[in-house]
């Protein structure tokens, strides 16, 4: 890796999932710079937080530039570096033409989808709201558009039915370190023709809000479980009980009971079911508005009047 090991290579990254990718270059390779997106306020008393991949850096020493935007100052801070090499891994900004230019080696993007599949911000989620059996992680040039580049190469996983966002992130981050500095490494030696992408058939995701997780008990139970997967860590699946938001913490697939009314929770054998369009959810664990996470056991000791009624969409 002696050519690579020579170049100037800056990092962009802000997520937890460039966090990692950034910890296993850096165990080989010299990275001179990590760019990430400014501290903001987080929770309801709007606490100033820096990113997390910006207290590894500062743990480890390693410079930090954080720009709100990419603007001509911007710009002319990256002319005047001349970097060979920039890396982005969930950054948080579309990289202007002018900025892509500088490296002599281009800026390579690192995405956790097989592209031209779920291009976008929420590849990971979007790959399991569709029920994907499939993933992988794509190493490519950035262009003018997002995740439009020519690919220098892929890996493929597989995707367990019980997966969710934490446990599909980590085995894309496993595959994304497997192949990483290999591919850079043939990249700047000239040994990597890159791929143009099948544009027709490119399929895309959408920003993730909030009010996303909102359950619709007149879908089917697969989808439903398909968006507790999704939103495991936010924005999290919930539904609302005389008026009250409830967090479905955990749940699970039940095809063993008979049909429920979409919304309406029945009990059997001790377990806890809630109707759907076809088969019905179990309910393992739930957080109720204002309190702690429990086993629904827990809440129905307390809640009499919980089986039988029906949770809703307000």
């Amino acid at each position: 890796m002696k050519e690579l090991a020579n170049c100037k290579i800056f990092f962009f990254g802000t997520s937890f999932f460039s966090e990692k990718i950034l910890a296993h270059l850096t165990s080989q390779l010299q990275i001179e710079l990590l760019v990430t997106m400014p501290d903001k306020p987080v929770g309801r008393k709007k606490i100033i937080t820096a990113p997390s991949i910006k207290k590894w850096a500062l743990k480890n020493n390693l410079p930090i530039k954080q720009f709100p935007k990419i603007d001509q100052s911007t710009l002319s801070f990256f002319q005047k570096e001349k970097p060979d090499l920039i890396i982005v891994a969930s950054y948080g900004l579309i990289l202007p033409v002018k900025l892509l230019t500088i490296p002599r080696f281009g800026c390579i993007n690192v995405h956790p989808s097989i592209l031209p599949r779920h291009r976008g911000a929420t590849p990971i989620q979007t790959t399991l709201l569709k029920g994907d059996n499939e993933t992988g992680t794509t190493i490519m040039l950035m262009d003018e558009t997002m995740d439009t580049g020519d690919i220098l190469n892929q890996a493929k996983i597989p995707i367990n039915p019980l997966d969710n966002f934490l446990t599909l992130q980590d085995k894309l981050i496993s595959a994304t370190n497997q192949i990483i500095l290999p591919t850079l490494n043939n990249w700047v030696q000239g040994k990597i023709k890159p791929q143009k992408q099948k544009h027709a058939q490119a399929t895309y995701t959408k920003l993730i809000k909030k009010n996303d997780g909102l359950i619709d008990w007149h879908q089917p139970a697969e989808i439903i479980f398909n968006q507790y997967r999704a939103y495991y860590q936010w924005p999290q699946i919930f539904s609302f009980w005389q008026n009250k938001r409830i967090i479905l913490e955990e749940i699970a697939l039940s095809d063993k009971n008979p049909v429920y009314p979409p919304g309406k929770i029945e009990q059997e054998n001790g377990k806890i079911f809630v109707g759907t369009l076809t088969n019905s959810i179990q309910l393992v664990k739930i957080r109720p508005e204002g309190k702690k996470t429990m086993p629904i056991q827990d809440f129905t000791r307390g809640a009499n009047n919980f089986i039988d009624s029906f949770l809703k969409n307000k």
